[in-house]
């Protein structure tokens, strides 16, 4: 019995040691995180919609793409919408937040996503 108990006692200590070691995982807390926001401004009966790229540094770029008359419209608008995501999570830009608003009695859509990075 005292044999066991000295094979026993060490490997349950090395077993509970090894649980404590993988439960927790190591993070780096140096990581940066950046943020930049796409704002899809789609409005009714209206030649063009915009999307404006703020860029991490605080400047902005803006891109016109089609109107907003019919539901036909509303679905080449989300196709270009989900392009431009695309070519940013591509480049490692991972979408964070979606957020929706409609003002001026539904006749504009303003739709801002919120992108990150770890750098």
């Amino acid at each position: 019995m005292k044999t066991n108990l000295k094979i026993l006692i060490p490997t349950a200590f090395c077993l509970v040691a090894s649980i404590v070691l993988f439960a927790f995982k190591a993070t780096n807390e140096n990581k940066k995180v950046i943020y930049m926001q796409i704002t899809a401004v789609e409005t009714q009966h209206s030649e063009n919609s915009t999307l404006i790229v703020t860029k991490e540094d605080g400047g902005s770029q803006e891109f016109t793409f089609g109107g907003w008359v019919d539901v036909g419209d509303l679905e080449k608008n989300s196709q270009t919408i989900d392009t431009k995501l695309s070519e940013y999570c591509s480049n490692g830009w991972i979408l964070d937040k979606i957020t929706s608003n409609s003002e001026a009695g539904g006749q504009r859509n303003i739709t801002p996503y919120l992108l990150k990075k770890e750098m």
